[in-house]
């Protein structure tokens, strides 16, 4: 029994003495053996946000312990630092770094970004009405999304008789439709305007010329315009033309012209004396224009060419009418007229001939061509002072002007008589410069007329005894 009780004793002895080296070398191993970070993540490594909204972090830890028993760890997660990557529309990654006694680690949670928004489609002009003959005209739309911008390009429009509806889909597959109904009507006024002006002054007993006028609608290709009115024209007063456009559903506009008759013999004078002259006809305008200055008994003074031949015979209707017929040029041609005094005086001889063929009188007066102020005959210095020098030894009288229409340098008749009647009111006398070669003066002188003489001026053509209105000779 003693011997087994000895012998007892030495095996626990040995198991205590293992023991005990087992412990101290595990403790020797948390101490001095290697050591590890360990980093983790709270939630999943993937997390998932509507678009817009900020991701609320799920949590994180890093701790520091030996590699291989994880007891007695120290609490680094303070030492973490975070930052984001690859950030799109779709996604973007945060990244969870830590860098401790010369370790490092690193892990990423990817976040991707739902768009679960649908994507808004805006009418253009929602409230408008479709002709009722017409087929439906897109007014337009504008389609938005809160990820992918503009995406009107995308939208599938399909139309019917009565509605149009639009879909558009964005990049995450959201889609949006609204219908448009289309309604049908017509609650616009046809639109009339008036050619010439509102105001017309016309001559005791003479016939009133309608200018016109334009009516045109929203809806309709034609509209039906009726007039009425009160006019006599055997009558001195102030009377009305009055327009009436209708369009097929009944819409009306109207407008309204006044007419003014005078009697020119009523006309108190103001001393104010105007000569109208019109150069390079006959042209294709100028009959046209002899029946204007017929209406108001006006004579003016003709300053023509050979330029049109089929035109020239109406030299002959411009004498028989008591109007001025005096020399121009017969070429027109200002290389060939201004290259001698010659042939200035062949040039002239020529249309001064063909003047006493229609009329059976030569003239003495004339007019250079461009002036005698102009520059086109620079080519030959001095040649205008020297055929002015001769003509006028000769006995012949010549012509410029001081008031001119700008006909040259516009269409508009309006602005022609504008600057004509602005003009020859700055002036006891005014030879104005027209040319009745230009269509816009059939307008232009009816309306100089009209003007003058309800103002008194006095009309009168040019003679020999007139004021000649020379200007500055520039060569």
């Amino acid at each position: 029994m003693r011997k087994n009780n000895k012998k007892y004793k030495k095996v626990t002895i040995l198991l205590l003495s293992i023991v005990f080296f087992v412990t101290i070398m595990f403790f020797v191993f948390l101490i001095f053996g290697e050591k590890d970070i360990v980093l983790t993540l709270s939630g999943k490594n993937m997390s998932y946000i509507n678009y817009g909204e900020n991701y609320k972090e799920e949590g994180y830890k890093a701790i520091y312990c030996n590699k291989y028993i994880k007891i007695f760890c120290k609490d680094i997660t303070q030492k973490v630092t975070i930052t984001e990557k690859n950030k799109t529309n779709i996604s973007y990654s945060k990244v969870y770094n830590i860098n401790f006694n010369g370790m490092n680690k690193t892990i990423e949670r990817k976040i991707l970004i739902v768009d679960k928004e649908s994507p808004e489609i805006e009418l253009v002009n929602s409230d408008l009405l479709t002709c009722p003959n017409k087929e439906y005209v897109e007014e337009g739309y504008n389609a938005t999304d809160n990820v992918d911008g503009n995406i009107t390009d995308k939208v599938i429009a399909t139309v019917e008789k009565d509605k149009v509806t639009y879909t558009v889909e964005d990049s995450s597959g959201n889609k949006k439709t609204i219908v448009r109904n289309v309604k049908y009507g017509d609650n616009e006024s046809p639109k009339i305007s008036l050619i010439g002006d509102e105001t017309i002054n016309i001559l005791l007993n003479n016939d009133y010329i309608e200018p016109g006028y334009n009516a045109t609608d929203n809806c309709d290709k034609t509209v039906v315009v009726t007039t009425n009115t009160n006019l006599n024209t055997n009558k001195v007063g102030d009377y009305t033309v009055n327009y009436e456009a209708t369009d097929s559903s009944g819409n009306k506009s109207i407008a309204k012209r006044n007419i003014r008759v005078i009697d020119s013999q009523n006309i108190e004078k103001n001393g104010k004396v105007v000569y109208i002259t019109f150069d390079d006809g006959p042209g294709p305008y100028t009959k046209d224009i002899l029946n204007i200055l017929d209406k108001y008994n006006v004579k003016v003074t003709f300053f023509v060419t050979n330029q049109f031949s089929n035109y020239v015979p109406l030299i002959k209707d411009e004498f028989e009418k008591g109007h001025t017929i005096a020399v121009h040029t017969a070429t027109h041609n200002f290389d060939k007229v201004y290259q001698s005094v010659d042939n200035y005086l062949e040039d002239f001889n020529s249309m001064n001939q063909i003047i006493y063929q229609y009329t059976g009188n030569y003239t003495k007066m004339f007019r250079f061509p461009g002036g005698s102020s102009n520059t086109a005959s620079k080519f030959n210095p001095g040649i205008v002072t020297r055929i002015a020098k001769k003509m006028t030894d000769l006995g012949y009288i010549y012509y410029d002007w001081n008031v001119d229409s700008m006909d040259t340098s516009t269409s508009n008749s309006k602005t022609i008589a504008n600057n004509v009647i602005n003009d020859i009111a700055k002036h006891d006398y005014s030879i104005v410069l027209m040319h009745d070669i230009k269509k816009a003066n059939i307008a232009s002188i009816d309306e100089i007329l009209s003007e003058g003489i309800l103002k008194g001026y006095t009309f009168l053509p040019l003679t020999e005894a007139s004021p000649t209105s020379h200007h500055r000779i520039n060569n």
